[in-house]
């Protein structure tokens, strides 16, 4: 494992791992010499895995991942000195309620994403956001949510009453998913997502080489990628697929799939 900063940040592949691990970096120095418990800006799990890697080599701290509910994706890395004790406290997580009358307008993920980023917030500063029928609850930095809660919102028209649950307040709805038993010619990426998603592999294809397709949730415009059990497909507007089981093939050389889409 390398030793020094530079080293760390050389061996990164993209902009956004090395500007994520160089502000984890200055909150693992802030930690040193303050020995008080720092937190991360929350991360998608692509970004996560790459810090827990570097994580895994230093033992002078604790650490851990919190995103305001145990299932939560995106999360906070919290930095805390070891004869601490680790409070979840420290992640600096509210919870936020958005409610409205949506029971004659359909709404999106998209739709509470774009209007709460029209507050000038940045997309770092807030964790998931969980559709419930009464509009969504997401995850916020303990600073912006206080700003939230007093920001007049509309989605599609509809006033929002934004208000802060506690963490035992909220439990997080199933997901509503489709199983996709299938076989395919290949596990290349432009194969299995469009058996998933339910479209040509010829449009897939162009979808990918746009970088409109994420792997695990890191951009690839390969659609030759080869995908294994666990990878996750991500696309704009398309939702998600899990490949959940491969078994086999059949005796005309097709690989047998068993796909998991969540809208």
């Amino acid at each position: 494992m390398p030793k020094t900063r530079e080293e760390i940040l050389r061996q990164l592949k993209t902009e956004e791992e090395k500007q994520f691990v160089a502000r984890l970096l200055d909150k693992m120095r802030l930690l040193e010499k303050k020995q008080q418990s720092q937190v991360t800006d929350f991360a998608d799990p692509h970004l996560l895995g790459v810090a827990e890697k570097i994580l895994e080599h230093c033992g002078d701290f604790s650490w851990e991942s919190y995103g305001g509910h145990p299932y939560a994706e995106r999360r906070r890395i919290v930095l805390s000195p070891d004869y601490l004790e680790m409070s979840l406290d420290a992640a600096q997580i509210t919870l936020l309620a958005c409610y409205g009358d949506f029971s004659s307008v359909k709404v999106t993920h998209r739709d509470f994403l774009g209007a709460l980023l029209s507050t000038g917030i940045k997309r770092e500063k807030l964790g998931d956001i969980w559709l419930v029928p009464q509009g969504c609850v997401t995850a916020a930095d303990r600073e912006i949510a206080n700003f939230l809660l007093y920001e007049p919102l509309k989605v599609k028209g509809v006033p929002l009453e934004i208000k802060e649950l506690a963490p035992e307040q909220f439990s997080l709805p199933e997901r509503e998913g489709k199983s996709i038993t299938t076989t395919v010619p290949s596990l290349r990426l432009d194969a299995i997502a469009a058996a998933g998603f339910g479209t040509s592999r010829t449009r897939i294809s162009r979808e990918i080489s746009a970088g409109k397709i994420k792997v695990n949730w890191q951009e690839t415009t390969k659609t030759d990628h080869l995908l294994k059990e666990g990878d996750v497909l991500s696309g704009r507007g398309r939702g998600r697929v899990l490949v959940q089981e491969i078994s086999g093939t059949t005796h005309k050389g097709r690989i047998k799939v068993t796909l998991q889409r969540f809208v």
